[in-house]
């Protein structure tokens, strides 16, 4: 009974800490609650790669009770860092599945699976993200340049940024 109880209750606390935002609508906060979703989060942040990086993201997927939103800025960090690994067929799956749970669709999102599209040659699926990014917020910068340079020539196009981030944190709560 106790844990029941106890289940019910971490279900109703407000979440402490912050994943990655884009507009205000759409920051949602994870934190000490989710342990494994806030290292997700960090490593996304900080530029981490590879195993060391996905670890806390997979084991947050695999064991924490996530809300279809939490679990939707968990699979966007891991985007973030199998970008940053190289794994871009893999960000591109990531940053699907955030957007597919369709509680979590940021400008950003998009713009980050465009960014994995372009690397990958997809240049149509690139653009259609970016124009969604310009779509949801007007002033994604990331977004627009890039839209920019698919306009351009291919040889006189700058170069795709091979690393990307998680946005700062900020206390919105979820739903709001």
């Amino acid at each position: 009974m106790r844990a029941l109880a106890l289940a019910i209750g971490l279900f109703l606390l407000p979440p402490l800490a912050v994943a990655q935002n884009d507009e205000p609508a759409s920051r949602v906060i994870i934190g000490e609650l989710f342990p494994l979703a806030d290292a997700c989060y960090q490593n996304a942040r900080d530029g981490l790669t590879g195993g060391d990086g996905l670890l806390p993201c997979n084991q947050s997927l695999d064991s924490e009770p996530l809300t279809n939103r939490r679990r939707a800025v968990v699979h966007a960090n891991r985007g973030v860092v199998q970008y940053n690994s190289g794994d871009y067929a893999a960000a591109i799956s990531d940053f699907t599945a955030a957007l597919d749970l369709r509680v979590y669709a940021t400008a950003q999102v998009h713009a980050n699976r465009g960014l994995a599209y372009e690397v990958l040659h997809f240049e149509a699926l690139a653009r259609g993200d970016y124009q969604k990014a310009l779509t949801i917020n007007p002033k994604n910068d990331l977004a627009a340049r890039r839209l920019a340079e698919l306009d351009k020539p291919f040889l006189e196009r700058s170069q795709i940024p091979r690393r990307i981030t998680a946005e700062a944190p900020a206390e919105v709560p979820e739903g709001s």
